[in-house]
Parts: structure tokens; sequence; C-alpha cells
């Protein structure tokens, strides 16, 4: 058993930085306000804090998380989200402490973020020296939206940065749409994404909803599940969520009609 947090865990994630398939480090956040890296292998915490107010007096409640192989995302209850470079904090090796000021922060939603993914695909602001990558994020306000994340590397003696675009309302991003309506009440509780081609949402509405990231539309949606819809767990080919009581439901869209109709078993 691992100990870290005192309260709920909202989000476990892993954690590559080496872009690998088997991830050597994992991430927990639980949401008192804490979060802390573990090694795969052995099951040593590497580095554990507390993200804080400004001021340090008080813990900021943390609602979700998400992580790639160079930045680990929280969405916080204040509606920010707050970025931090995986290598620096593997570098810092400390546990119990004040997380550090982070790379990268800004206000993503009125009321609280309750999902966050990293996107599959590259971004559109790449330039010769880094590239950019997708961020989606889910308020309490039922809204989707989408983020070019741009990290930059410490030089100058500047610490390295994480940016995020657009910055202000006015400002659109280049071939993606940037807010996606549709679910009828917030929260959103669940984000997932495959490809670049689209990407899922879950909401308190008790529906999913599939997106397409470069027009903003809606491609279809699946009704009928129910406010605890938590859960989107997605492939190419099969969709796994909870939201129906007590049942994990299995979504398999590589079927024919005929084959659907007459009914199948799914081999596991």
């Amino acid at each position: 058993m691992l100990d870290a947090h005192s309260d709920e865990i909202v989000a476990i994630e892993p954690v590559s930085m080496t872009g690998d398939e088997d991830p050597s480090l994992f991430l927990s956040v639980s949401i008192e306000g804490s979060m802390a890296l573990w090694e795969v292998q052995t099951g040593d915490m590497i580095f554990q804090c507390n993200v804080m107010t400004d001021d340090g007096e008080e813990a900021i409640p943390v609602l979700c998380a998400s992580a790639n192989e160079k930045e680990i995302f929280l969405g916080l209850a204040s509606g920010y989200v707050v970025a931090y470079s995986v290598p620096e904090l593997v570098e810092s090796a400390s546990v119990g402490e004040t997380c550090p000021v982070p790379n990268g922060r800004f206000l993503a939603h009125e009321g609280g973020v309750t999902a966050l993914q990293c996107a599959a695909g590259q971004g559109t602001l790449s330039q010769s020296l880094s590239s950019s990558s997708v961020l989606l994020t889910g308020g309490n306000d039922g809204v989707v939206k989408q983020w070019e994340i741009m990290a930059r590397d410490a030089q100058d003696g500047m610490p390295s940065r994480v940016e995020h675009w657009p910055r202000l309302s006015t400002q659109k991003m280049k071939r993606r749409a940037h807010m996606f309506r549709g679910h009828m009440e917030g929260p959103i509780t669940a984000l997932a994404s495959v490809d670049e081609s689209k990407f899922l949402s879950a909401g308190a509405d008790g529906s999913v909803r599939a997106w397409s990231p470069s027009k903003g539309t809606e491609l279809f949606r699946m009704d009928g599940f129910t406010a605890n819809l938590t859960s989107l767990c997605l492939d190419s080919k099969t969709l796994i969520t909870d939201g129906m009581d007590h049942y994990v439901c299995v979504h398999d869209f590589d079927v024919d009609s005929d084959e659907a109709a007459n009914g199948y078993e799914l081999d596991f």
C-alpha cells in the first residue's frame, strides 16, 4: 500500500519521460491538493508536493489531471490549469513540500476544471526548435475547450515555461476549434482522445459526445447514461464506460449492422 494522500484520489496517470509505451513513472493526484510521482518498477515515491495558494496558507483542491512525457497538467477547483515540467519535478526529488512555482498557469473555466486530457497528435504552432501539443479541458460549466500548449526550454537564466493558445477570448486557433458546446448541463466528467480526427466527452447530462477537433462540430452522441458517468477508455474500435449503475459497458464499433442486430459475443 502506497501512502501519499489524505483524501480522495481523483487521477492516476502514466508518465513516460522517453515517449515509450511502457511508462517508467505514474502520477497520483488527490482532491485535497497533493500530487505524487512514483516509480512503476519499485513502487518508490520520488516526488510529492501540495498545491497551495500564492500566499502558501491554504491548499487548492485539485479535481483532475493529465500528463504526457514532458508536462503534468492539473485542473483546479478555482478554474485554473497549472502545468509542471516532469523532468524538473523528477530532478528536484523532494517529498512533502509546497509545489514549486508552476511552469504554466491559465484560467480555463469559470467554476472549476473538472476534466483534462492530453490529446492525440501535435498542435499547429510548431516552430523550428519546439512543437506544440493539444490539451482538452472540461469545466463545471458544461463546456469543452481545446488549447495548444507550447513548452519552451530554460535559457539565458530563465526557467522553462509552458504557454497556451488562445490567450484571449477574441483569439482563434489555426485549423482547430477552441470551444465545444452541446452538453445540456455540467460538469464535464471525462474526456478521451485516440487520434486527431475526433475526441469524446462525457457529461453529467448522461451523454457521451464525439467531436471534430478541426471543425468544432458534434459527430455523434450516445444518450441514456447516468450522471455517474465518469470514465471513458477509448481505442480505435472500442469504448469502455461506466455510467450504467453497477455495470461496465463495452461499446464495440467494429461490427456491421446485421451482426449487431442478431447479437454477438465479445472476445476478451
